[in-house]
């Protein structure tokens, strides 16, 4: 009989994550999504829960994007506990972030103005992004394509206002089909 191979856990594609609130809100409900993106959060929830990824998030999602008057207790505890784990780090606004969201709202203001975007980027969409920028992180998950108002998040990808970011769909990888 042959031996089976000892298989060591998946790597993440990013080690240090931000979270838009969509995902969150995705997760906490248990959207049904285009195929792939829900297979993204779960994997990137299971290497945060394994500690092989750090997430980080500003307390902006917990005090007001993440409404937790429409969460059932059960999901209200789950949030809890996710934030309450020693790698999800919670940031405040901090003076440094702070100044970057004026920034980053002032560069959009004029892009929008000369006509180079269409949408406007949200206060949020500023907070969550400066502090992406500003903790350095590997990769920005959102679902933000803009079809709810806003910019579109995910064309920023590698320049937002000037700063590099890389932004995208939580990162999945479906595991390769092994036929004998």
């Amino acid at each position: 009989m042959p031996r089976r191979r000892r298989v060591s856990p998946p790597r993440p594609t990013h080690e240090v994550v931000y979270w838009d609130a969509c995902v969150w809100i995705a997760w906490l409900n248990n959207e049904i999504r285009k195929p792939g993106e829900m297979e993204g959060v779960i994997a990137s929830v299971e290497h945060i829960m394994a500690g092989r990824s750090t997430l980080i998030l500003h307390r902006v999602i917990t005090d007001n994007e993440v409404k937790q008057d429409r969460l059932t207790p059960e999901t209200r505890d789950l949030f809890s506990r996710a934030l309450s784990r020693p790698n999800v780090v919670k940031i405040d606004y901090e003076p440094p972030i702070m100044a970057l969201t004026n920034e980053l709202d002032r560069f959009y203001k004029k892009e929008l103005r000369a006509g180079r975007v269409k949408e406007d980027l949200t206060f949020f969409d500023a907070i969550h992004l400066a502090t992406a920028i500003n903790r350095r992180v590997d990769a920005f998950y959102t679902f933000d394509k803009g079809q709810r108002g806003g910019l579109d998040l995910l064309a920023l990808s590698g320049n937002v206002g000037g700063h590099a970011l890389q932004i995208c769909k939580p990162a999945y990888e479906q595991a390769p089909i092994l036929f004998r």
